[in-house]
């Protein structure tokens, strides 16, 4: 580990290079593991940013109320892009990135769309739409084509389960849809002008398209969030919110609901694949904690994203871990490095579902904590549920397309195979540091 990484000419480590190289993309956790030892509080040589590597510094940068998110002009002054782009306006001064009181109002105008009562309710739309999805590409594979799962299945699942919750009508989803990708666009590290363009006409065509909705919906309310939040609040009389903050919300929520899950998702069939006896003993298992665990060791293992999507300021100067980061300074967690840190999940690179070790931090901490983690969840059981019913034994075929975001781990494509067809001499090798898995699958 300790040989791993100085940039060419022996300079200091560039995270933020290094996380865009594709063999990094692909394997992050060398590059993780060395931090953990060497630089756990990483200052960065581009960037004017800290990446923290550890579980309890992580913890204590997203709890610790001498740290928090960056004020909307800070943002602007520190990426003077976000000024010209209305896309990374709208990623960068959402939720994720407000203070209290203004997150508390905002988490609590979405929080009654993710109860576990309301969760619960969308399950069963989950499963049917999931094995209408699943019906025609279980027919193609069993005829020996390759099948390419993100687009045929865990896209649009994802999609009609955050635009059921929405409201979103089954006519429009094809049609806004295809927006999301257009969007995240404006999330690639070296996003030029023309592809800011391209992303912000997508992210106004979705709000165009929700300020017609709530129109439609302050006159002619449904059971659904749209409708909820158009009029007046949540389902528990929450916090109204003004036009601007809804449409944003709305626009956040369709991106995240559509986009976020679509990558864990992705990466469960990857982690299906690495473990097939881990996936045959907890999916098969009758009981649900069987299944449980499963996702949530796969939410740790693998999550889908590179670092925690808000950027934190100290409000002082203040030392972690030997470190001082000056006040100011952005401050960012990486997630993947979190969680698989030995202090904390003992083997970490061992895939085990058994293990029982809460604590990864896939979903944020204290109020960076993701709303609608448990929704999320559901989802993903759902589908890993389905695609065990559905195709047991599944291979690659070919190398799975990334796609390159700031701080997601998200795919173009991802197609797979059932022995036994064409593709079947396709086979994932995996990485020395995600060989591991558990004697006990």
């Amino acid at each position: 580990m300790s040989a791993l990484p100085v940039d060419v000419g022996g300079g200091p480590v560039d995270v933020l290079v290094r996380m865009q190289d594709p063999a990094t993309m692909e394997d992050p956790y060398p590059l993780y593991a060395w931090l953990r030892e060497h630089s756990p509080v990483h200052p960065n040589p581009t960037g004017g940013v800290y990446f923290v590597s550890r579980h309890q510094e992580a913890r204590l940068v997203m709890r610790d109320p001498a740290f928090r998110s960056l004020t909307q002009e800070e943002l602007r002054a520190k990426q003077p892009r976000i000024g010209r782009s209305r896309t990374l306006r709208n990623f960068l001064v959402g939720i994720t990135n407000t203070n209290r009181p203004e997150h508390t109002r905002l988490r609590r105008a979405m929080a009654p769309f993710f109860t576990p009562q309301a969760v619960e309710t969308l399950r069963r739309g989950a499963r049917q739409r999931c094995d209408a999805l699943f019906a025609p590409v279980v027919e193609r594979l069993r005829d020996g084509e390759s099948v390419d799962l993100h687009t045929e299945v865990t896209a649009p699942l994802a999609m009609h389960v955050i635009a059921d919750l929405i409201g979103v009508p089954e006519a429009d989803r094809s049609s806004i849809a295809p927006l999301v990708s257009r969007t995240l666009r404006a999330a690639h590290p070296t996003a030029d002008e023309a592809a800011l363009r391209e992303a912000d006409e997508a992210t106004l065509a979705i709000e165009e398209y929700f300020t017609g909705l709530v129109a439609e919906r302050r006159s002619r309310p449904r059971t659904d969030a749209v409708s909820a939040l158009a009029n007046g609040g949540g389902e528990d009389g929450g916090p109204a919110l003004d036009q601007a903050e809804l449409i944003n919300m709305l626009w956040g929520l369709w991106m995240a609901g559509s986009d976020s899950t679509t990558a864990a998702m992705d990466h469960t069939v990857l982690e299906v694949i690495r473990f097939p006896r881990a996936a045959r003993a907890a999916l098969a298992d009758p009981d649900p904690e069987a299944a449980a665990g499963f996702v949530e060791e796969c939410l740790r293992h693998e999550p889908p994203i590179w670092m925690a999507a808000s950027q934190l300021v100290p409000v002082r100067d203040v030392e972690v871990a030997g470190t001082v980061i000056p006040r100011g300074a952005g401050v960012h967690v990486l997630i993947g490095s979190v969680n698989r840190d030995p202090a904390v999940f003992p083997d970490p690179d061992r895939f085990d579902p058994a293990r029982g070790v809460p604590g990864y931090l896939t979903f944020g901490e204290g109020i960076h904590r993701c709303v609608g983690a448990g929704l999320a969840r559901m989802e993903i059981t759902v589908f890993l549920s389905r695609l065990h019913a559905h195709l047991p034994g599944l291979a690659p075929a070919g190398t799975p397309v990334r796609r390159r975001l700031a701080t997601q781990r998200s795919f173009d494509s991802l197609t797979v195979a059932l022995p036994g067809g064409r593709t079947s001499s396709h086979r994932l090798t995996p990485h020395p540091s995600k060989s591991k898995e558990s004697e006990r699958a």
